[in-house]
């Protein structure tokens, strides 16, 4: 469709274009990354997304949160997940991992979580839940530009994200998070206790700055426009 129905195409990320380069859907010329972009937050939906994901999943305040929120599905690695829970839930008892999502996995990998996990149907109210994760985690095997982790960081949740394409635009290193190598996080568990160790005392205002400068809904909608209105 690219190459033959189009006079352009648009690309979320500039992996995502290198991407279809490698694999030769199309030519260079054809081809535009514009990023996909958040509303900005007011105080009327900050207000709105308060809630209390402790009391609802009797966590321990002394816990902490690191969650994904995206469909159950083999490219999200949804198992990933799950042995990454399973190989921290063996060595302390104080980190909880949450999944926000639906998906035709969904049942097999709930079946085969560890006591640490928690798997929520997705919803308004529980992708409100979100704001309330002290860590983003995603173990996807490819992307786009996923909104989730954009959506953590306009919170100021750091992100720990493998590193995949669409990923890898999105973090800046030791400022809003880190990425992994998703082949090794399980031999090197150290280093999800070493981004939860350095999140908590990651600047939260810088986290938030990181996605509202690069990812915004005005400039989003402005290159596109740019395109359609020559």
């Amino acid at each position: 469709m690219s190459r033959n129905a189009t006079t352009k195409t648009f690309n979320v990320s500039n992996s995502e274009k290198y991407s279809a380069l490698k694999y030769n859907i199309d030519n260079d010329k054809k081809l535009k990354v514009i990023y996909n972009g958040l509303v900005s937050q007011t105080k009327e939906n900050i207000l709105n997304k308060q809630d209390n994901l402790r009391k609802k999943l009797k966590i321990k305040d002394s816990s902490y949160i690191i969650g994904n929120m995206a469909r159950v599905e083999s490219q999200k690695n949804p198992q990933l997940f799950n042995n990454i829970a399973h190989k921290a839930y063996s060595d302390r008892k104080d980190i909880a991992f949450i999944w926000i999502g639906d998906g035709s996995l969904k049942n097999k990998v709930q079946q085969n979580s560890s006591d640490n996990t928690y798997f929520l149907n997705f919803s308004e109210k529980n992708s409100n839940y979100l704001s309330e994760f002290d860590g983003y985690i995603s173990t996807s095997d490819y992307e786009g530009l996923p909104y989730s982790p954009l959506e953590a960081l306009q919170e100021g949740i750091p992100v720990l994200l493998s590193d995949v394409v669409g990923h890898d635009e999105i973090v800046e290193d030791g400022v809003n998070g880190k990425l992994y190598n998703p082949d090794n996080i399980l031999v090197n568990i150290q280093e999800l206790y070493d981004f939860i160790d350095w999140s908590k005392t990651s600047d939260k205002q810088a986290i938030k700055k990181s996605v509202t400068d690069k990812f915004s809904i005005d400039n989003m909608i402005l290159e596109i426009s740019s395109e359609y209105l020559v």
